[in-house]
């Protein structure tokens, strides 16, 4: 009788993870859905729902529009060199910080910890004016090294090393 329960209780808990996974990926199949949709049929209520009219037009359209393989370099370029200096920058902050023992170890540690209590949204406007200054600003170096070096990433790094 109590393995019939576990049995249960384990088809309920299974049941119950495949019930979120399906609202969670609702709004995902949604939009791949749209995208072979013609915009007229977007903002119908009720949806409608049929398989009729799916065509490339949208696709067709953006690409013909911009330069789509110019913006998907741009993004892996910005992604790989911010990735590999963040991890750098983290990395030899977090091995100074858990491996060498000199006076105000822990104080600078925990002055990089604070920083996590700084809203990201109250440092917009000085990184921008920093930018700025430098001439930074709709240039990629611009995007690749404000994230550069995370209090975040030093923590992990530090804890981990």
């Amino acid at each position: 009788m109590a393995i019939r329960h576990q049995q249960w209780v384990r088809v309920m808990h299974d049941l119950a993870a495949v019930v979120v996974c399906l609202i969670f990926l609702g709004p995902i199949l949604w939009a791949a859905y749209s995208a072979f949709r013609p915009s007229r049929d977007l903002f119908t209520f009720p949806p409608n729902l049929s398989l009729n009219g799916f065509s490339l037009q949208n696709f067709q359209a953006v690409f013909a529009s911009g330069d789509v393989a110019r913006y998907a370099f741009n993004s892996l370029l910005v992604a790989t060199i911010s990735s590999l200096i963040t991890i750098i920058a983290s990395s030899m902050a977090g091995f100074a910080l858990a491996k060498f023992k000199f006076p105000g170890r822990n104080l600078i540690f925990m002055v990089i910890l604070a920083t996590l209590l700084i809203p990201l949204q109250v440092l917009m406007v000085p990184v921008f004016l920093v930018l700025k200054t430098l001439g930074w600003v709709n240039q990629l170096i611009g995007i690749i090294v404000p994230p550069a070096a995370t209090p975040t990433g030093t923590f992990m790094m530090r804890q981990f090393i």
